[in-house]
């Protein structure tokens, strides 16, 4: 079905807030922005900015959530509760071609992890959505042989977040593309030595 022109523009209003809300976020800390600074930023009202969230928490959650979803959404993609190599694969390289095509907007999301309170609705969001993952995880390295799974998708997970933190810092810097490349082949490395 096709959106009509307020649908469009309402979707993009709400883009926008987002955008300037994870900017000022990351600037200023969750804390230190309030609605009336990401309203004016944004080139709306107050008032308006309540009609898309009604706080800045909501704005977060969404925020927080709609990260969550994009990540998470990449892991068992045919939704059948279990995880196939093929599987495993394609949630490693899209993850971070993700990163890597919008370092900026994931160096947004990684600084507003280290924040005050800003952590706590992260791990709370997090105990919805992890456990079913973590078990996904663990059930495929029990599959591949592996002695210890639950240590294996700590480990999993420690690597593919630090290759991800360190795409997001490299591509602040200028003239730092040998290292991308060097990175591009470590994921490569990362898929094969879990498939």
């Amino acid at each position: 079905m096709k959106k009509s022109r307020n649908e469009i523009q309402r979707q993009e209003r709400k883009q926008q807030i987002v955008d300037v809300a994870l900017e000022l976020f990351s600037k200023n800390g969750f804390h230190g922005v309030s609605v009336n600074q990401i309203a004016k930023t944004c080139g709306i009202s107050k008032g308006l900015m309540y009609n898309y969230f009604e706080s800045k928490d909501a704005l977060l959650d969404f925020i927080l959530t709609d990260y969550a979803k994009d990540i998470y959404k990449e892991l068992d993609v045919n939704q059948d509760g279990r995880l196939s190599k093929e599987e495993f694969q394609h949630f490693v390289r899209t993850i971070y071609t993700m990163v890597k095509e919008n370092p900026k907007y994931y160096k947004l999301i990684f600084s507003l992890s280290f924040q005050e309170n800003v952590a706590a609705n992260l791990a709370a969001m997090a105990a919805k959505m992890v456990p079913l993952n973590v078990d996904l995880l663990q059930e495929y390295f029990r599959k591949l042989g592996r002695k210890d799974p639950q240590g294996e998708v700590l480990y999993f997970a420690s690597t593919l977040k630090g290759l991800l933190l360190q795409v997001v810092m490299v591509a602040e810097f200028p003239g730092m593309e040998s290292f991308l490349e060097k990175y591009d082949e470590l994921k490569e490395r990362l898929i094969e030595d879990y498939s």
